[in-house]
């Protein structure tokens, strides 16, 4: 799973094994948003996948970085 997605190559079977995982545990932990906190994740994951809000670390991580360079 990891090997490929690191290079950029999503596999559809480990996707769906990544969506279906996450589902597993939004349902059964009651979990109000996806935190994707690997910068692969976001390759396979998208927000259409998940019935929650998604979390995009690295995103996140770039906003900051800009937002500090433009002060």
């Amino acid at each position: 799973m990891y090997p490929n997605l690191e290079n950029g190559i999503v596999i559809p079977s480990d996707k769906e094994k990544m969506i279906a995982l996450a589902n597993k545990y939004i349902e059964k932990e009651n979990v109000d948003a996806l935190i994707l906190a690997c910068t692969e994740l976001p390759l396979a994951i998208k927000p259409e996948d998940v019935n929650v809000p998604i979390v995009n670390t690295t995103q996140v991580h770039i906003n900051a970085i800009y937002q500090y360079a433009i002060r």
